[in-house]
């Protein structure tokens, strides 16, 4: 297990759970891709996964993924 992966993604789940854009964003690559493929709709870098996270903070308000990270395989 990578201590330092899991508190980047730790971190991430936390912003995100908050609806804290600016460091929801940090944790993601500049030139990140979001694809939502049933919308047919891509999401290219950081401006692209701000308005991604707006599309689904805006329709789900109030909803929180699990802070914890699951490790899989």
């Amino acid at each position: 297990m990578n201590k330092t992966l899991d508190a980047v993604v730790n971190r991430h789940l936390a912003a995100e759970n908050a609806h804290r854009m600016q460091e929801t964003l940090a944790e993601l690559h500049p030139d990140c891709v979001f694809e939502d493929l049933p919308l047919g709709k891509t999401y290219r870098g950081r401006g692209g996964a701000e308005a991604y996270y707006r599309l689904w903070w805006d329709a789900f308000d109030g909803f929180q993924r699990p802070g914890k990270r699951a490790n899989v395989g």
